[in-house]
């Protein structure tokens, strides 16, 4: 039985060590999710799990109040209860970070380091899920072996690339992985392609949309406008959380993509989740990612694994149970 994490007032600065290590793996969830969390500043080391899993700091101001309980009841039912299923098949995830980019030195923003800390523990609670950090881009042997890739970084090795032989090597890599099946996710920055146009259409080419730095526009918003025809909105109306948008991107949305949840800008409706095929594989994008409390609300996480799940051919609740655990939720 689970207790649910309550986020208190208090602030530790701790000196930040050095980029993620190999984390454990875990079989099951986490039996010490609940003890009541001290506000702690961002580490960048992977959570192996000797520690009480709980919501992530909040360094800064702005941040929603916990959800309640009930709400994430509603929309998950009895799906939230973990229950041993042998007849899932063994999940191969790789969660691919950077370092802060020097564009958001803010902490509580953009810290990629440690959403891949936090989220290779907490993945690894779910059955018969292994999941592995990368850095900066997936290794040869974890392209050949993930059954899912999630990116949530500033995409490095995509943006500052100027030499198109090596930008069209990465795509290859990219076009390979979709045609065997594999599923991938771009969270927020991730989709950032740099300032070069031909970076940004050859990014568009697989993600559908693209962010081309000089075109691209971005503004702080609470309000995403969940598509309820959508099959991953099951339960969900509109959902309201403090992060940002994007638009203007370089590309457009072909007819394989499904648009999950839009913002309103400028008069007009701009797309900031959808889902797309290519080829084999499966393609998910959600624009929200922004701040680091929003990948503890519970709601978002709803959205963020059912798209990781449709991507990779899994059922759709299939993480339901990880929707709470470390998250900013009370009865």
């Amino acid at each position: 039985m689970w207790c649910l994490c309550f986020v208190f007032t208090h602030l530790f600065n701790l000196a930040r060590p050095e980029f993620p290590i190999q984390p454990d793996k875990f079989s099951q969830l986490d039996p010490s999710v609940g003890i009541s969390q001290p506000r702690v500043a961002p580490s960048m080391q992977i959570d192996t799990g000797k520690s009480p899993f709980l919501p992530a700091p909040l360094t800064m101001e702005g941040a929603p109040p916990p959800r309640k309980l009930h709400e994430v009841e509603q929309i998950l039912g009895t799906a939230l209860k973990s229950k041993k299923n042998k007849k899932l098949a063994e999940l191969r995830i790789v969660l691919c970070a950077a370092e802060k980019d020097p564009g958001h030195t803010k902490v509580g923003l953009h810290d990629y380091p440690l959403w891949q800390s936090r989220w290779t523990r907490l993945l690894n609670m779910g059955q018969y899920v292994e999941a592995e950090p990368a850095i900066h881009w997936p290794s040869p042997e974890q392209w050949q072996h993930a059954d899912l890739i999630v990116f949530n970084a500033y995409n490095p090795t995509w943006s500052l690339e100027k030499d198109s032989l090596k930008l069209k090597d990465r795509g290859q890599e990219l076009e390979q992985f979709l045609a065997r099946g594999g599923g991938l996710v771009f969270i927020h920055f991730a989709l950032n392609a740099g300032p070069n146009g031909p970076n940004a259409r050859a990014l568009a080419a697989y993600t559908g949309l693209a962010l081309h730095r000089g075109q691209t526009r971005y503004r702080l918003t609470k309000e995403w406008l969940i598509d309820t025809s959508h099959p991953l909105a099951k339960g969900f109306s509109n959902l309201q959380i403090p992060d940002e948008c994007y638009w203007n991107f370089a590309g457009n949305l072909d007819s394989s993509a499904k648009v999950l949840a839009n913002n309103l800008q400028e008069d007009s409706l701009r797309p900031q989740m959808w889902t797309r095929e290519h080829g084999a594989g499966r393609v998910f994008v959600s624009v929200p990612g922004h701040h680091t409390w929003t990948f503890d609300d519970p709601l978002y996480r709803i959205l963020i694994f059912r798209g990781m799940m449709w991507a990779a051919r899994q059922p759709m609740d299939r993480l339901a149970p990880l929707s709470i655990l470390g998250a900013r939720v009370e009865p």
